[in-house]
Protein backbone atom coordinates (compact mmCIF):
# COMPACT_ATOMS: atom_id res chain seq x y z
CA UNK A 1 0.00 0.00 0.00
CA UNK A 2 1.35 3.27 -1.12
CA UNK A 3 2.09 5.90 2.27
CA UNK A 4 -0.01 8.58 2.51
CA UNK A 5 0.68 11.30 5.10
CA UNK A 6 -2.37 11.61 7.82
CA UNK A 7 -4.14 14.69 7.57
CA UNK A 8 -4.92 16.45 10.20
CA UNK A 9 -9.03 17.36 11.02
CA UNK A 10 -8.56 21.29 9.14
CA UNK A 11 -7.67 19.33 6.22
CA UNK A 12 -10.04 17.38 5.91
CA UNK A 13 -12.26 20.21 6.35
CA UNK A 14 -11.05 21.77 3.52
CA UNK A 15 -11.28 18.70 1.05
CA UNK A 16 -15.08 18.34 2.46
CA UNK A 17 -15.48 21.76 1.06
CA UNK A 18 -13.83 20.83 -2.25
CA UNK A 19 -10.33 22.10 -2.03
CA UNK A 20 -7.45 19.93 -3.40
CA UNK A 21 -3.79 20.02 -2.31
CA UNK A 22 -0.32 18.08 -2.70
CA UNK A 23 -0.21 15.67 -0.38
CA UNK A 24 3.31 15.41 -1.53
CA UNK A 25 4.25 18.98 -0.84
CA UNK A 26 3.28 17.70 3.23
CA UNK A 27 5.82 16.89 5.49
CA UNK A 28 5.46 13.65 6.44
CA UNK A 29 3.26 13.46 9.94
CA UNK A 30 3.84 11.03 12.67
CA UNK A 31 1.00 9.60 14.83
CA UNK A 32 0.57 10.55 17.96
CA UNK A 33 2.29 6.61 18.81
CA UNK A 34 5.53 7.37 17.98
CA UNK A 35 5.21 6.51 13.66
CA UNK A 36 5.64 3.86 12.03
CA UNK A 37 3.96 1.57 8.93
CA UNK A 38 1.09 1.32 11.16
CA UNK A 39 0.53 5.16 12.11
CA UNK A 40 0.59 6.12 8.65
CA UNK A 41 -1.34 3.13 7.57
CA UNK A 42 -3.61 4.46 9.82
CA UNK A 43 -4.14 7.58 8.56
CA UNK A 44 -4.41 6.54 4.82
CA UNK A 45 -7.06 4.28 5.97
CA UNK A 46 -8.94 6.71 7.31
CA UNK A 47 -8.22 9.37 4.31
CA UNK A 48 -8.15 6.53 1.56
CA UNK A 49 -5.56 6.31 -1.00
CA UNK A 50 -5.23 7.30 -4.32
CA UNK A 51 -6.81 4.13 -5.70
CA UNK A 52 -9.72 3.77 -3.29
CA UNK A 53 -12.63 5.46 -4.88
CA UNK A 54 -14.39 8.43 -3.94
CA UNK A 55 -16.09 8.50 -0.38
CA UNK A 56 -19.20 9.72 0.51
CA UNK A 57 -19.30 13.66 0.23
CA UNK A 58 -16.29 14.32 -1.04
CA UNK A 59 -14.55 14.65 -4.39
CA UNK A 60 -12.52 11.82 -6.37
CA UNK A 61 -8.90 12.62 -6.02
CA UNK A 62 -7.13 12.38 -9.53
CA UNK A 63 -3.46 13.38 -9.15
CA UNK A 64 -2.67 13.64 -5.25
CA UNK A 65 -3.06 17.94 -5.58
CA UNK A 66 -5.05 19.74 -4.04
CA UNK A 67 -6.73 22.57 -5.52
CA UNK A 68 -9.18 25.37 -5.22
CA UNK A 69 -11.64 26.63 -7.44
CA UNK A 70 -10.18 30.42 -6.98
CA UNK A 71 -8.73 31.87 -3.90
CA UNK A 72 -11.15 32.49 -0.79
CA UNK A 73 -13.61 36.13 -0.75
CA UNK A 74 -14.03 38.20 2.22
CA UNK A 75 -16.81 39.87 2.03
CA UNK A 76 -14.72 43.54 1.63
CA UNK A 77 -17.09 47.01 1.42
CA UNK A 78 -17.56 48.21 -1.79
CA UNK A 79 -15.34 50.74 -3.22
CA UNK A 80 -16.78 54.11 -3.34
CA UNK A 81 -15.75 56.84 -5.61
CA UNK A 82 -13.02 59.78 -4.01
CA UNK A 83 -14.59 62.87 -4.14
CA UNK A 84 -13.06 65.01 -6.82
CA UNK A 85 -10.30 67.43 -5.63
CA UNK A 86 -11.40 71.35 -6.42
CA UNK A 87 -9.06 74.14 -6.90
CA UNK A 88 -8.37 75.77 -3.45
CA UNK A 89 -10.33 78.84 -3.23
CA UNK A 90 -8.45 82.41 -4.01
CA UNK A 91 -6.73 83.80 -1.16
CA UNK A 92 -9.26 87.15 -0.58
CA UNK A 93 -7.52 88.28 3.08
CA UNK A 94 -7.18 91.98 2.81
CA UNK A 95 -2.64 92.85 3.16
CA UNK A 96 -2.26 94.81 6.10
CA UNK A 97 -2.85 98.62 5.39
CA UNK A 98 -2.71 100.28 8.74
CA UNK A 99 -4.83 103.24 9.36
CA UNK A 100 -5.63 103.14 5.64
CA UNK A 101 -8.30 101.61 3.77
CA UNK A 102 -7.93 98.71 1.63
CA UNK A 103 -9.59 98.22 -1.71
CA UNK A 104 -9.83 95.30 -3.31
CA UNK A 105 -7.14 94.67 -6.38
CA UNK A 106 -5.55 98.00 -6.22
CA UNK A 107 -3.87 98.73 -2.85
CA UNK A 108 -4.82 100.75 0.32
CA UNK A 109 -5.90 104.30 0.06
CA UNK A 110 -6.53 107.29 2.81
CA UNK A 111 -10.67 107.17 1.54
CA UNK A 112 -10.61 110.85 3.66
CA UNK A 113 -8.01 112.47 1.30
CA UNK A 114 -7.33 110.78 -1.92
CA UNK A 115 -8.96 112.12 -4.92
CA UNK A 116 -9.22 108.68 -6.54
CA UNK A 117 -10.99 107.00 -3.75
CA UNK A 118 -12.97 109.85 -2.08
CA UNK A 119 -15.09 108.66 0.45
CA UNK A 120 -14.79 105.20 -0.80
CA UNK A 121 -13.30 102.86 -2.63
CA UNK A 122 -15.33 103.64 -5.73
CA UNK A 123 -15.45 107.74 -6.08
CA UNK A 124 -13.14 109.58 -8.17
CA UNK A 125 -13.18 113.54 -8.15
CA UNK A 126 -13.05 114.67 -11.39
CA UNK A 127 -11.41 117.90 -10.31
CA UNK A 128 -10.76 119.49 -7.19
CA UNK A 129 -9.59 117.50 -4.01
CA UNK A 130 -10.75 115.25 -1.76
CA UNK A 131 -11.61 117.07 1.89
CA UNK A 132 -12.61 114.36 4.73
CA UNK A 133 -14.47 112.40 2.46
CA UNK A 134 -15.73 114.81 0.25
CA UNK A 135 -14.99 116.02 -3.36
CA UNK A 136 -14.70 119.66 -3.01
CA UNK A 137 -13.37 122.69 -5.20
CA UNK A 138 -9.37 123.31 -5.33
CA UNK A 139 -8.50 124.82 -2.25
CA UNK A 140 -11.62 124.43 -0.05
CA UNK A 141 -12.52 122.23 2.70
CA UNK A 142 -15.62 120.02 4.13
CA UNK A 143 -16.20 121.56 6.94
CA UNK A 144 -19.08 120.04 8.07
CA UNK A 145 -20.70 118.12 4.90
CA UNK A 146 -20.08 121.35 3.01
CA UNK A 147 -16.97 122.85 1.33
CA UNK A 148 -15.94 126.53 2.32
CA UNK A 149 -13.19 128.48 0.63
CA UNK A 150 -11.32 129.20 4.06
CA UNK A 151 -8.92 131.61 2.33
CA UNK A 152 -11.78 134.19 2.20
CA UNK A 153 -14.87 132.67 4.33
CA UNK A 154 -15.82 135.18 7.02
CA UNK A 155 -17.29 132.14 9.60
CA UNK A 156 -13.81 129.43 8.58
CA UNK A 157 -11.62 131.41 7.69
CA UNK A 158 -8.24 129.39 7.37
CA UNK A 159 -9.69 126.03 9.10
CA UNK A 160 -13.06 124.49 9.75
CA UNK A 161 -13.34 126.24 12.90
CA UNK A 162 -11.88 130.00 13.52
CA UNK A 163 -15.06 132.52 12.44
CA UNK A 164 -13.92 136.17 12.30
CA UNK A 165 -15.74 139.14 13.92
CA UNK A 166 -18.09 141.36 12.77
CA UNK A 167 -15.25 143.79 12.42
CA UNK A 168 -12.68 141.89 10.79
CA UNK A 169 -12.65 140.38 7.27
CA UNK A 170 -11.12 136.78 6.05
CA UNK A 171 -8.21 137.64 3.89
CA UNK A 172 -5.92 135.07 3.37
CA UNK A 173 -6.74 132.71 5.91
CA UNK A 174 -6.32 135.65 8.53
CA UNK A 175 -9.02 137.42 10.10
CA UNK A 176 -8.39 140.70 10.03
CA UNK A 177 -9.98 144.56 11.71
CA UNK A 178 -11.96 145.93 8.97
CA UNK A 179 -11.33 149.71 8.15
CA UNK A 180 -14.35 150.93 9.84
CA UNK A 181 -15.12 153.67 7.63
CA UNK A 182 -16.45 153.57 4.41
CA UNK A 183 -13.68 155.99 2.97
CA UNK A 184 -11.03 153.30 3.48
CA UNK A 185 -9.16 155.67 6.59
CA UNK A 186 -9.55 155.26 10.35
CA UNK A 187 -9.41 159.26 11.17
CA UNK A 188 -9.43 158.85 15.04
CA UNK A 189 -8.95 155.90 17.04
CA UNK A 190 -10.48 155.74 20.48
CA UNK A 191 -11.25 152.68 23.10
CA UNK A 192 -12.88 149.34 22.60
CA UNK A 193 -12.52 149.85 18.42
CA UNK A 194 -14.83 153.14 18.82
CA UNK A 195 -13.70 154.91 15.68
CA UNK A 196 -14.18 158.54 14.43
CA UNK A 197 -14.84 158.59 10.92
CA UNK A 198 -14.27 162.19 9.16
CA UNK A 199 -17.12 163.71 7.01
CA UNK A 200 -19.64 166.02 5.99
CA UNK A 201 -23.05 164.61 5.73
CA UNK A 202 -26.24 165.10 7.37
CA UNK A 203 -27.59 163.11 10.50
CA UNK A 204 -30.24 161.36 8.15
CA UNK A 205 -27.04 160.21 6.33
CA UNK A 206 -24.55 159.34 9.39
CA UNK A 207 -24.58 155.45 9.15
CA UNK A 208 -23.02 156.21 5.38
CA UNK A 209 -19.73 156.35 7.15
CA UNK A 210 -19.06 153.56 9.16
CA UNK A 211 -17.91 150.27 6.86
CA UNK A 212 -19.65 147.22 7.08
CA UNK A 213 -20.20 145.24 10.50
CA UNK A 214 -19.90 148.81 12.23
CA UNK A 215 -22.61 150.54 13.59
CA UNK A 216 -22.79 154.49 14.95
CA UNK A 217 -22.00 154.78 18.63
CA UNK A 218 -24.75 156.24 21.35
CA UNK A 219 -23.69 159.11 23.38
CA UNK A 220 -23.07 157.32 26.15
CA UNK A 221 -20.87 154.97 24.40
CA UNK A 222 -18.80 157.94 23.37
CA UNK A 223 -18.74 158.77 27.29
CA UNK A 224 -17.43 155.53 27.77
CA UNK A 225 -15.05 155.36 25.20
CA UNK A 226 -13.12 158.05 24.65
CA UNK A 227 -10.66 157.43 27.44
CA UNK A 228 -10.54 161.38 28.02
CA UNK A 229 -9.08 162.41 24.36
CA UNK A 230 -10.88 165.31 22.75
CA UNK A 231 -12.53 165.22 19.33
CA UNK A 232 -10.29 166.05 15.91
CA UNK A 233 -13.54 166.47 14.41
CA UNK A 234 -17.49 166.82 14.55
CA UNK A 235 -18.87 163.60 14.89
CA UNK A 236 -22.53 162.22 14.88
CA UNK A 237 -23.61 159.92 17.52
CA UNK A 238 -26.89 157.47 16.62
CA UNK A 239 -28.90 159.45 19.19
CA UNK A 240 -31.31 162.75 19.02
CA UNK A 241 -29.83 164.77 21.28
CA UNK A 242 -31.94 167.84 22.41
CA UNK A 243 -30.02 171.11 24.85
CA UNK A 244 -30.70 173.15 27.84
CA UNK A 245 -28.59 176.24 28.74
CA UNK A 246 -26.35 178.33 27.13
CA UNK A 247 -23.20 177.68 24.92
CA UNK A 248 -19.98 176.49 26.82
CA UNK A 249 -22.63 175.89 29.81
CA UNK A 250 -24.96 173.42 28.70
CA UNK A 251 -26.59 170.02 28.76
CA UNK A 252 -27.80 167.08 26.44
CA UNK A 253 -30.16 164.47 26.97
CA UNK A 254 -32.56 162.27 25.22
CA UNK A 255 -35.64 163.95 26.70
CA UNK A 256 -36.87 166.56 24.72
CA UNK A 257 -38.48 169.60 27.27
CA UNK A 258 -39.76 173.18 27.83
CA UNK A 259 -37.48 175.26 25.93
CA UNK A 260 -35.05 172.58 24.75
CA UNK A 261 -32.93 173.55 21.67
CA UNK A 262 -32.69 171.01 18.55
CA UNK A 263 -34.74 168.59 17.08
CA UNK A 264 -34.93 165.46 15.73
CA UNK A 265 -33.64 166.23 12.24
CA UNK A 266 -30.51 168.48 13.37
CA UNK A 267 -29.68 167.15 17.21
CA UNK A 268 -26.58 167.93 19.37
CA UNK A 269 -23.57 166.05 18.01
CA UNK A 270 -19.69 165.94 19.31
CA UNK A 271 -17.44 169.21 18.60
CA UNK A 272 -14.32 169.71 18.38
CA UNK A 273 -14.66 173.49 18.70
CA UNK A 274 -16.92 175.95 17.11
CA UNK A 275 -15.22 174.75 13.74
CA UNK A 276 -13.77 171.44 12.48
CA UNK A 277 -10.96 171.23 9.90
CA UNK A 278 -13.59 169.98 7.15
CA UNK A 279 -15.68 173.63 8.41
CA UNK A 280 -18.29 171.70 10.04
CA UNK A 281 -20.00 174.55 12.52
CA UNK A 282 -20.93 173.96 16.44
CA UNK A 283 -22.86 177.48 17.88
CA UNK A 284 -22.61 175.90 21.29
CA UNK A 285 -19.79 173.31 22.59
CA UNK A 286 -18.57 172.48 25.90
CA UNK A 287 -21.49 170.74 26.68
CA UNK A 288 -21.68 167.38 29.11
CA UNK A 289 -24.47 164.52 28.91
CA UNK A 290 -27.34 164.37 31.14
CA UNK A 291 -25.61 167.25 33.15
CA UNK A 292 -23.56 170.70 32.68
CA UNK A 293 -20.57 169.44 33.67
CA UNK A 294 -17.82 167.68 33.41
CA UNK A 295 -17.21 168.81 29.56
CA UNK A 296 -18.37 165.86 27.09
CA UNK A 297 -17.72 167.83 24.18
CA UNK A 298 -21.38 168.20 22.73
CA UNK A 299 -22.18 171.09 20.73
CA UNK A 300 -24.39 172.18 17.97
CA UNK A 301 -27.04 172.68 16.93
CA UNK A 302 -28.39 175.61 15.40
CA UNK A 303 -27.53 176.24 11.50
CA UNK A 304 -25.01 173.72 11.62
CA UNK A 305 -26.14 170.69 9.85
CA UNK A 306 -23.62 168.99 8.67
CA UNK A 307 -20.45 166.65 10.46
CA UNK A 308 -18.72 163.17 10.75
CA UNK A 309 -19.77 160.30 12.60
CA UNK A 310 -18.82 157.36 15.74
CA UNK A 311 -18.59 154.06 14.42
CA UNK A 312 -18.41 151.28 16.62
CA UNK A 313 -18.13 147.47 15.76
CA UNK A 314 -21.36 145.51 17.39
Amino acid sequence: MPRVARCPAAVIALLAGGCRFDLGALPELQSDGGGGEAGVDAAAGEAGGPEDGPRDGLPPQTDGTLQSDGPLQSDAPPQTDAPPQTDAPPQTDAPACGTLTYCPGEGCFDLATDPTHCGNCATNCASGNCSEGICCPAGQLNCGGACFNIAINHDHCGDCVTACSAIEDCIGGDCQTKVACTAGTEDQEFQDGMIGCKGTVTFANRATLCAAGFRVCTAAEWVARRGGVAPTYDYWTNDVLYASGSDQDCAVDLTHHTGDWCGSTNPMRVCSGYYDPLGNHCNWIRCGLNQRHPDDYFGGCQNNPTAGALCCPP
